[in-house]
């Protein structure tokens, strides 16, 4: 068994988290002038710090806080010679921290975003790459993970590339879960939209049965990654969700299990 994610896996994951906090994350979009490479690396200094170094230190992880202090050593230079060299450095950290933080910590869990379109450094130059827009926890002590789906508006892409992209980050994830972490249940938690909202907003993925995804592509979603079970429920980033909507697009598709009322009232607008 593997005991940590491949550097293109890393980097494609990390790439997600690190474009979503800084085009999204509040406070964390650098003030002034400088270029995405120098926005990015001041962005991943945030990201890191907020997700990986308080979790270490609550949970006493000294592995995983000096992993982390040799990041935020690497993410305070101003420059590195070119962009290219500067991404695999970081990505090197972040598979140490990953590494580090599956082998010996036990803290519950961990929630990261991703956006749904992120610049890639390729060959020293940034090309748009879209990324899914997912949450990815992992919930240790209970050997459970969880992947939270956000709605997704990707009306600029032929659903073909949609669909594709989403299986692979899917498969991805659910493969990180279970090899890396020992996780044999994954809950996959789904925003329903509303006709009215879907007509709003645009498409999405995840909404009822008059757009994109049907009970038979979420079936076949499940079955590509091969999981032993999943459990899928209304995600707690639902915004007034319809609930009638999700159990119908799920009754085929997977075993329906509600939402916790506290969620709802959390993360509800």
């Amino acid at each position: 068994m593997r005991t940590y994610l491949s550097w293109s896996e890393v980097s494609t994951w990390l790439n997600c988290q690190l474009q979503w906090q800084w085009k999204y994350g509040e406070g964390l979009r650098p003030q002034g002038a400088g270029t995405i490479e120098q926005q990015m690396g001041k962005a991943a200094h945030h990201m890191l710090q907020r997700h990986y170094s308080a979790a270490a230190k609550d949970r006493g992880a000294p592995l995983l806080e000096k992993a982390t202090e040799e990041a935020f050593n690497l993410l305070e230079l101003d420059e590195w010679e070119n962009p290219k060299m500067r991404w695999q450095q970081l990505v090197g950290m972040a598979n140490t921290i990953s590494r580090t933080w599956g082998r010996d910590t036990d803290f519950d869990g961990m929630i990261t975003e991703t956006v749904i379109e992120a610049p890639v450094p390729w060959d020293g130059e940034f090309k748009t790459y879209y990324c899914i827009p997912d949450a990815f926890a992992l919930v240790n002590k209970g050997r459970t993970g969880v992947i939270l789906s956000h709605k997704t508006r990707l009306s600029s892409l032929p659903m073909t590339h949609i669909l594709t992209h989403y299986h692979q980050q899917l498969r991805l994830e659910a493969w990180a879960l279970k090899e890396v972490y020992g996780v044999r249940t994954v809950e996959l938690y789904l925003n329903a939209l509303t006709p009215k909202q879907a007509q709003r907003e645009g498409p999405f993925l995840y909404t009822d049965r008059e757009h994109e995804f049907t009970t038979v592509e979420l079936r076949r979603m499940f079955e590509q990654v091969g999981k032993e079970k999943w459990v899928a429920r209304p995600g707690p980033h639902c915004f007034g969700c319809d609930y009638k909507n999700l159990h119908d697009i799920m009754a085929e598709g997977g075993n329906l299990v509600e939402a916790k009322e506290e969620y709802r009232d959390e993360y509800r607008g």
